[in-house]
Parts: C-alpha cells; structure tokens; sequence
C-alpha cells in the first residue's frame, strides 16, 4: 500500500497565486497571440508545482519527489533499513 503525503507548494501561497493568476490570464490571451503560451507555461510551473511525499508499507521504501507542473514526479525511492528511523518532526515555516 502506498500513502501520498503533499506537504506544501514549492514557492508558497503567494507565487501559487501568482502562479494561477499568470496561468488563466495566459489561456485568455492564447486566443490573440502566441504569447500567451509562455504566460501559460510559466504560470502551470509556479501555480502547480508541489512537493510530495510516497511511503511503501509493503515494499518498505518512501520517495521525497517534487511534482514539476503538478504531475512530473522527481525523486528518488530510499529503501528504509533496519537501523533506520522514521518520525515526523516539527515545522515552524510561516511565509510571510
């Protein structure tokens, strides 16, 4: 069985909004000029792009990938050992 953790957006909620913002303004201005197809593209990178975590119970490994534009994973699998230890520790990140 594998758990999908998403932990957080790469540039936060500000460039996630600007992201999304650049994103639809981009697919409006597609309809008039080409242009707008790079408004898209930048805005897809900034708005969807997140970090994830994958945990195996079964195979007994866990995967930290960041999605690229929402849906190309990048990351590799680390088998967890014996001697190893997994926790969940604390996070005091606040964007401002």
């Amino acid at each position: 069985m594998i758990t999908k953790n998403r932990l957080d957006k790469v540039f936060g909620p500000v460039g996630s909004s600007a992201g999304f913002f650049l994103f639809f303004a981009g697919l409006i201005i597609c309809y008039f000029s080409f242009t707008g197809l790079i408004l898209v593209l930048i805005g897809a990178f900034l708005g969807f792009t997140a970090s994830i975590t994958y945990v195996d119970y079964d195979k007994r490994r866990l995967k930290f990938s960041s999605h690229l534009f929402g849906f190309i994973p990048i990351g590799q699998w680390i088998i967890v050992q014996k001697d190893m230890k997994i926790g969940i520790k604390k996070s005091n990140k606040v964007w401002r």
